[in-house]
């Protein structure tokens, strides 16, 4: 299952452009890796589900992807990808003008970096 869920990843890089097949295949990943349960894997996926619905002008949904992944990752804090998930988490707070919680997230990715 891992090597189907890397296939899938690799496809979904030629999806670039073609956004609702992007969300398809990002799922899929998604539900490979948790059955899989492959915790890095899924917090990525979980991520780049957030980073498409981010795209795709839906907040509400990105926001709770994005959350998900973090309480993921929370469980494995040595996993790589918290910076580039807060930096993530602050762009779409800017995009509901929410500049406080935007700031905040993005302290939190300054300080993964020192």
């Amino acid at each position: 299952m891992a090597h189907t869920a890397t296939s899938i990843s690799n496809i979904y890089g030629e999806m670039a452009g073609h956004i609702d097949l992007e969300l398809k295949y990002a799922r899929l990943c998604m539900d490979l890796t948790e059955r899989a349960n492959r915790l890095h894997r899924l917090c990525a996926c979980t991520h780049l589900v957030g980073d498409i619905f981010d795209k795709m002008g839906r907040p509400d949904s990105a926001a709770f992807y994005l959350r998900r992944s973090l309480q993921l990752l929370e469980k494995k804090p040595d996993l790589p990808g918290l910076a580039t998930l807060y930096l993530s988490m602050a762009r779409t707070e800017e995009r509901q003008k929410n500049y406080a919680q935007e700031l905040a997230w993005l302290r939190k990715a300054q300080q993964t970096q020192q």
